[in-house]
């Protein structure tokens, strides 16, 4: 019953929070529309008024903000970004987007796993994704047991927003014919997701925590990779995301963007 409960007022609240978003994004470009909604969905967050009712706050560095100010100061902030770099890139009638923030909070229909053969969900975003989603992700990866390095599988997205996670093996930098695992983890990966029918997919930059993989040959390999499969595959997707954690590595993917 409480289990229940909690269920219900985290679908209501999550609810009228899309409700708030919904009316300011109508007021924006319709070109900033898909950047600006990948953005609040990951941070803004929904307050209640002393005496009734409910308000959206964004945070900044500098403390949070209304969202419509919020919304105000981050269209100011684009609008300034140094040489007009994008933060998406049409490939027909697809979307390759580029986002700064939390992947295990994205709302797309799978996200990425930069996992280890093993699939184990050990530390860092593995196992965000374990903490957040529940136990029988890991128990679904323990049934299918392992891949190999480049090789991609899928599993239930547990308690994530997202309804199923990939689990991409990408390559330790120095063990050999890195450019290529990574290129086939990223290529794999969108196979998987074209498999299940679906439309939108969020990556991280594979294999450039700790495996030790130099960023921006990953940004170049993804990119390209998920560029020329939206171009050239039949597929199911329409928008894929790059979830970058770090101002530093979503720069580093705009300028490569920019470049391809």
């Amino acid at each position: 019953m409480q289990g229940e409960l909690e269920k219900w007022l985290e679908q209501r609240e999550r609810k009228i929070l899309e409700e708030h978003m919904a009316q300011v994004l109508e007021q924006v470009p319709p070109s900033c529309r898909d950047r600006l909604r990948d953005l609040l969905r990951q941070k803004a967050q929904l307050r209640r008024w002393e005496h009734g009712g409910s308000f959206v706050v964004f945070p900044f560095d500098d403390g949070w903000l209304p969202l419509d100010r919020a919304v105000v100061r981050l269209m100011e902030s684009w609008c300034q970004e140094k040489g007009g770099v994008p933060m998406e890139k049409k490939v027909g009638d697809k979307v390759v987007a580029l986002v700064q923030g939390d992947i295990t909070e994205m709302d797309t229909e799978a996200i990425v796993n930069a996992a280890n053969a093993d699939l184990i969900l050990g530390g860092g975003v593995a196992g965000a994704i374990r903490a957040k989603g529940g136990p029988e992700i890991q128990e679904e990866c323990h049934r299918i047991g392992g891949t190999h390095v480049g090789g991609a599988v899928v599993t239930t997205g547990g308690r994530l927003k997202a309804r199923y996670v990939i689990h991409a093996v990408g390559p330790r930098w120095g063990e050999g014919d890195e450019e290529e695992k990574l290129r086939q983890a990223t290529l794999n990966s969108l196979r998987r997701a074209t498999e299940k029918g679906l439309r939108s997919m969020a990556f991280p930059a594979i294999s450039t925590g700790i495996f030790g993989f130099p960023k921006d040959l990953c940004a170049k390999i993804m990119l390209e990779t998920v560029l020329r499969f939206l171009a050239e595959e039949d597929t199911s997707l329409e928008r894929v995301v790059f979830c970058l954690w770090s101002q530093e590595d979503l720069n580093l993917f705009q300028k490569t963007l920019q470049s391809l």
